[in-house]
């Protein structure tokens, strides 16, 4: 199915399939060739459909197109693509959550 590639990349507890990658960064090439990049916000199974949120959209790139679309600087809050609108979609980054760094060293009493 549509989200079998994304599925691909996370352990599958049996509670929360979808779970480990909500929130990662991902790359999503739509079929008209331009890449969006942007948090995973929702998989909506049921509409086959997927919300990204703080989406920025890089064009065309240099994807073979008939419409080749510069990078765009807006970076749009939510954006919403249905599942026939997908050609490519990865994850980019796993949650920033897994890279927090250490406690700062507890400071000894005198």
């Amino acid at each position: 199915g549509l989200f079998s590639p994304v599925l691909r990349h996370a352990p599958r507890p049996d509670h929360a399939m979808s779970a480990p990658i909500i929130g990662s960064r991902i790359d999503l090439i739509s079929k008209a060739k331009i890449r969006y990049e942007g948090i995973l916000y929702t998989i909506d199974m049921e509409n086959a459909q997927v919300i990204l949120q703080n989406v920025k959209s890089w064009g065309t790139e240099d994807r073979q197109t008939d419409k080749p679309i510069p990078p765009n600087d807006t970076v749009y809050q939510y954006i919403t693509f249905k599942g026939t609108d997908i050609e490519d979609l990865k994850v980019a980054q796993a949650p920033a959550q897994a890279q927090q760094p250490p406690p700062p060293p507890q400071q000894q009493q005198q």
